[in-house]
């Protein structure tokens, strides 16, 4: 190789940098950016030639290129690597550069044609933050561009790493949880563990924080993406009937998801469940967050990769793999596990509620429990959604007399035995009376056991002076029926927005006998909600009666895009700062049949109108797309008819739903049951309706003021 010195007798001031590298065997024409390792080398031998000091000016000691550095962040919406870029920005500043950045979009392609862009643009380095990129090609890459990876543990002979001990910032979130009394830890991390480091790394310090203190692990992974969906995580642990005394979330986003959704599924933050999140993000301070985190250190991770950068430049080519210590910073998201009875009240109610609402199409349910923040004063309001045959669907919210797990028992007892009256097809009055009946009944049982008995050794059976209120909705009508048992009347919020209590009659709580119950029938248009809530929340502030239901309609009136929005006005209206009561919420949207969903006709008593019944059967489902139903649809059609026709009275109509079953339903005027029994093989009949029990999923009678209708379920599936 040439030596420059020869070429001048002041080298230092008269031969640009260029010809230097052109003297060392670089093509004057290759762009002043470290694109190789041969440049590098080149620029420190042309460097040395010279005679330049490594202090001289940054002008020589830097690139001569762009003095832009590019960043590849995974996901914009975590503020941890906005504060990553906080600190490369700060620390290229420094140094005299501009950055640009771009994100991965949590794709791995998408990273790799991030860095080829800005290998086009003719970057001088890029960093890339916890990158998904497979450590082979990231290696691949970093032999033509100074790189660094920031937040991911690399072994590369090639590459600069910097990140923190992810495995040491789990144990330390496990730890603090221990030391706080919990022994139920559950951990949420992501799906895509198995490719991410990271995520491996944090499971593995929990699983063997958990192992070493002889606990069980237990982890569910939330749907990796820009929303963090560490609610649905959440939801899913509720799902298996699992209420952890504390929760480890693989990083602060997620964390304030699954805080939303505990607050939603009725659980405060941290009297019933401590939450520790990770990398301590400006979300994790926030006053109303306050939450527990482990510290990554994000800002002095992005300082230290603009560091590793410049010392690129100035020729070190080994690799460096800095580890960061990770910190916990404690907030108010943690406290000691010490209140039993509250947490023994709050796994018993959650057990006990509904974990999923069925309301098929008729409605759109969504619902609130939140207890009281005492440790006494969880256990007796409830709520339940019931489908119905005929497309029907009931809606039925309760209250309990009582705190404690005693409450939260009879709260099970109640909501059972409204299920149970629910299957039989009742209107709301008769249900409420005999749901009544049941509540003397259980009362008596409970007055002789106290004879034998001290009251702490009897649980779940006080429910004298329960309420309730019972409703049911029908689609094809757009109607809905309404009782109540001593309970707050409901709500209705009109397509406008005009919020109206419902004058129900009032009716005794259950269990006193006194008056019977009555019940209103109402239109529900398309769009209308619906909204049942026990005492506790127009209480909650120890409002008059008057007041609180003022404020709720107030809170009933904004309107929302969807049902979870308008439930979390109402409950951040109605429920702020520590609640005396408990309050169950239930908000459900009328969505009602379209006509062509249905279809009607008024049949003759007579033998010979069967066929035309089959006959008008297969043409609607024709019509409706279900040619594979209409065997099987026409042999229950013919039977339900002639029972009809044999048994009951004029008139009679056959009418059929299309919804996400096919519903065959036959009414008449008769009040007799039919009853399916088992034929002998020499009988000739009686067979009718054990072929419909055979062909359907379910089948029964409900009873109306003029009659009964005998209705059958089909799956839209052929048989």
């Amino acid at each position: 190789m040439k030596s420059v010195a020869k070429y001048c007798t002041n080298p230092v001031h008269h031969v640009t940098f260029g010809a230097r590298l052109c003297c060392a065997g670089v093509d004057s024409n290759t762009p002043l950016i470290p694109t190789n390792g041969k440049w590098r080398e080149a620029k420190v031998k042309a460097t040395q030639e010279v005679g330049e000091r490594p202090n001289t000016s940054a002008a020589a000691l830097l690139p001569s290129g762009t003095r832009i550095l590019g960043v590849v962040a995974r996901d914009m919406h975590n503020p941890f690597f906005a504060e990553v870029v906080d600190g490369i920005r700060e620390a290229a500043h420094n140094a005299g550069y501009r950055i640009l950045i771009t994100t991965g979009l949590r794709r791995p392609e998408v990273e790799v044609e991030s860095i080829e862009t800005f290998r086009e643009l003719s970057v001088d380095g890029i960093i890339i933050a916890s990158p998904l990129v497979a450590d082979t090609q990231l290696d691949s890459i970093g032999e033509t561009i100074p790189m660094v990876a920031v937040g991911r543990e690399l072994e590369s002979t090639v590459l600069d790493s910097v990140h923190t001990d992810e495995y040491l910032g789990a144990r330390l979130a496990v730890e603090h949880l221990q030391s706080l009394g919990h022994r139920d830890i559950a951990h949420i991390d992501m799906t895509e563990g198995a490719e991410n480091t990271s995520t491996i790394r944090r499971r593995a310090g929990y699983c063997d924080a958990m192992r070493d203190a002889g606990l069980t692990a237990f982890i569910r992974s939330a749907r990796a993406g820009p929303e963090h969906d560490g609610g649905a995580a959440f939801r899913r642990i509720l799902d298996e009937g699992r209420v952890p005394t504390a929760l480890f979330v693989y990083n602060d986003v997620a964390a304030l998801a699954a805080q939303n959704q505990c607050v939603r599924s009725g659980f405060q933050i941290p009297e019933d469940i401590s939450l520790v999140g990770y990398d301590n993000t400006f979300l994790a301070d926030l006053e109303h967050v306050s939450l527990t985190s482990v510290d990554q250190q994000a800002r002095y991770m992005g300082r230290l990769a603009v560091q590793f950068i410049l010392e690129r430049f100035k020729g070190r080519t080994s690799p460096r793999h800095e580890i960061v210590t990770p910190t916990l910073v404690a907030r108010d998201s943690t406290a000691r596990h010490s209140i039993r009875e509250r947490r023994a009240a709050l796994t018993l109610q959650h057990s006990l509620l509904p974990r999923g609402l069925a309301a098929g199409a008729a409605l759109a349910v969504v619902s609130r429990y939140l207890p009281a923040n005492a440790p006494s004063s969880v256990g007796g309001d409830w709520f339940d959604v019931i489908p119905l045959s005929g497309a029907r669907v009931a809606l039925a919210v309760g209250d309990v007399v009582g705190h404690g797990t005693n409450a939260a028992a009879a709260m099970g007892l109640l909501r059972t035995a409204v299920r149970t009256l629910a299957a039989l097809d009742l209107p709301p009055d008769e249900l409420l009376a005999h749901l009544d009946d049941l509540v003397i009944s259980l009362g008596e049982q409970r007055s002789a056991e106290r004879a034998v008995e001290s009251e702490q050794h009897v649980v779940g059976t006080n429910i004298l002076g329960a309420t309730c209120l019972y409703a049911i909705y029908d689609p094809v009508t757009e109607s809905c029926t309404l009782a109540r048992a001593g309970h707050p009347p409901p709500a209705i919020v009109a397509t406008d927005g005009t919020v109206t209590f419902l004058d129900l009659p009032a009716g005794p709580p259950l269990g006193l006998g006194f008056l019977p119950f009555g019940s209103v029938e109402l239109e529900l248009p398309e769009g209308a909600l619906l909204a049942l809530f026990t005492i506790g929340l127009v209480r909650a502030a120890e409002w008059e009666i008057d007041v609180g239901l003022s404020r709720l309609a107030e809170a009933l009136a904004c309107p929302g895009p969807t049902l979870d929005d308008v439930c979390d006005n109402v409950v951040s209206t109605m429920m702020s700062g520590s609640p005396p009561h408990d309050a169950a919420l239930l908000v459900a949207r009328a969505r009602g049949l379209n006509s062509s969903q249905v279809a009607t006709w008024d049949l003759i008593s007579d033998p010979t109108i069967v066929a035309s019944a089959r006959g008008l059967t297969s043409r609607k489902l024709t019509e409706w797309g279900l040619e594979e139903l209409q065997f099987t649809t026409e042999l229950i059609v013919s039977e339900l008819v002639t029972n009809a026709i044999r048994y009951g009275s004029a008139p009679i109509r056959l009418r059929l739903i299309h919804q996400h079953s096919l519903i065959c339903e036959v009414s008449d005027a008769s009040s007799t049951s039919p009853r399916m029994r088992h034929a002998r093989t020499t009988d000739e009949g009686g067979r009718g309706l054990l072929i419909v029990a055979r062909l359907t999923q379910r089948w029964g009678t409900r009873y109306t003021a003029t009659g009964k209708i005998v209705w059958a379920e089909c799956a839209m599936e052929a048989s």
